[in-house]
């Protein structure tokens, strides 16, 4: 199936892969909450983040010059992330 229109906000240990795409959107995974870096480097991506996110390759899309089908999502048009739920014991 193809994807359309969508914005992924990702953190990968390699650049992602597309296929079948158009106007699709990646940022930086932008969640956080306390003991996320211990919780990144337990799963194997490292304490911070390795910028393999705007690494993408279009399968779709086999030539030199850059794919029409995604682009970095500019800071202006990111979705702010949201708050994590309270770690209080009330």
């Amino acid at each position: 199936d193809a994807t359309n229109g969508t914005s992924f906000y990702v953190r990968t240990a390699s650049g992602p892969i597309i296929e079948h795409s158009s106007d699709v959107r990646f940022a930086p995974y932008a969640f956080g909450y306390p003991g996320i870096d211990e919780a990144m480097e337990k799963a194997g991506f490292g304490g911070a983040d390795s910028g393999t996110w705007r690494e993408v390759e279009d399968f779709g899309w086999i030539k030199q010059v850059a794919s029409p089908n995604w682009r970095i999502l500019a800071e202006s048009e990111r979705v702010p992330p949201p708050k994590p739920p309270s770690m209080d014991a009330t």
